[in-house]
């Protein structure tokens, strides 16, 4: 079972500074997480909430799993492919539930940064870390986080999120990545030519 005290605990010792969860109905998506925090008290006054995704490189089955953490605004939208030629991985495609339990120690639904600090010393210099620039603006405010349990949401701002992952021992591989620019650069896509009309038929020539 996930221990959100300790990690308050952690989030309090490395001097994050409201770092207390709150408590609400278990959810299983972003939708159903912002209607259980629109029925909970003791908000901030504003706030954003993220996606974390867990991505599976294709890796030669001889190697360890080299997971990818992506840690993204909700309304961010997470291209693969550009956080492959980033990362120089291909073909990313989100890990399943074994990779999650195995290596993270939680379930699709609960995944947050904070799962890193469950990952085994033995995985944790394989794994990958992505995180939205937007996130640690200055003005990004209080960042909503599931802090190990989709039933509890904990409010950080992005040093915070920074401070966190810095702490995490045998970690080696982060990045910042501005998922804004790569969503500009992506060229609209060309209108789809008119469909001809069908050519009505010649009249037949009338017998004399």
């Amino acid at each position: 079972m996930a221990d959100i005290s300790a990690l308050i605990s952690k989030l309090g010792s490395l001097g994050v500074g409201d770092s207390s969860s709150v408590e609400h109905a278990a959810v299983e998506n972003n939708e159903q997480w912002a209607a259980a925090l629109a029925q909970t008290s003791g908000l901030p006054a504003s706030y954003t909430l993220t996606k974390t995704l867990v991505f599976k490189p294709k890796q030669p089955k001889s190697e360890p799993i080299a997971p990818v953490v992506v840690v993204i605004k909700e309304t961010t939208t997470a291209s693969s492919k550009a956080i492959g030629a980033e990362l120089k991985l291909k073909d990313l495609r989100l890990a399943n539930e074994d990779v999650l339990k195995d290596i993270f120690k939680t379930a699709r639904g609960s995944v947050s940064p904070f799962a890193l600090g469950q990952v085994p010393r033995a995985d944790i210099a394989n794994v990958r870390v992505v995180i939205d620039k937007a996130l640690l603006a200055a003005d990004a405010g209080k960042i909503a986080f599931h802090p190990l349990s989709s039933a509890h949401t904990v409010f950080i701002d992005g040093a915070a999120l920074q401070r966190y992952i810095s702490s995490i021992d045998g970690l080696q591989h982060v990045v910042e990545m501005d998922f804004a620019a790569v969503a500009a650069a992506v060229p609209a896509a060309a209108p789809k030519p008119a469909a001809k009309k069908a050519s009505a038929p010649a009249p037949k020539a009338e017998e004399p």
